[in-house]
């Protein structure tokens, strides 16, 4: 059968939007026109999706709600993946995750580790729960340890994986 997906739709997207959320949400491999593919591949049109699902009720993971691999390109199938989050993870353990995707993300961006230090726990649960995407919460924390608001037109900022520079724009 033909399915109408949002542009740049991935085989997540489609599994949340071909099955119910938490079947496609349960999503392991993907086929696309037979070879297998990742599971943040960009669908074309007129392409054909095949979804192996993973038996058992573990949440999904957290690395599909960020925005640097692009998991889920759909609001749809984020909303999904926030409300599985929620219902099948405790307080506690979305509190944990958060703080551990928060360390991470700080890592990555040669960022004090102890910025984390700044968040309360409804943020770590937010982080965890994948509700608050880390890039954004790591951004903040950046520009407030620089005191600058985010997107001032003043500052430029530029860097790549390993390396973010802040210099005065001309």
């Amino acid at each position: 059968r033909v399915l109408y997906l949002p542009r740049d739709a991935t085989p997540l997207d489609f599994a949340v939007w071909n099955l119910d959320a938490e079947k496609g949400l349960r999503a392991e491999a993907a086929f696309i026109d037979g070879v297998e593919a990742p599971l943040n591949a960009t669908l074309r049109e007129g392409q054909t999706v095949l979804v192996h699902l993973h038996d058992g009720e573990q949440p999904p993971p957290l690395e599909w709600a960020g925005v640097h691999l692009r998991y889920l390109r759909t609001t749809r199938a984020r909303a999904a993946l926030v409300d599985a989050r929620t219902r099948m993870l405790p307080q506690e353990v979305a509190v944990d995750e958060g703080r551990d995707a928060i360390r991470r993300e700080l890592a990555l961006l040669s960022l004090d580790p102890l910025l984390r230090n700044e968040l309360g726990d409804e943020v770590l649960a937010a982080l965890g729960r994948g509700a608050l995407p880390v890039e954004l919460v790591s951004g903040q924390l950046l520009a407030a340890r620089l005191h600058m608001p985010l997107g001032d037109a003043s500052y430029e900022y530029t860097g790549n994986s390993r390396m973010v520079s802040l210099e005065q724009a001309e």
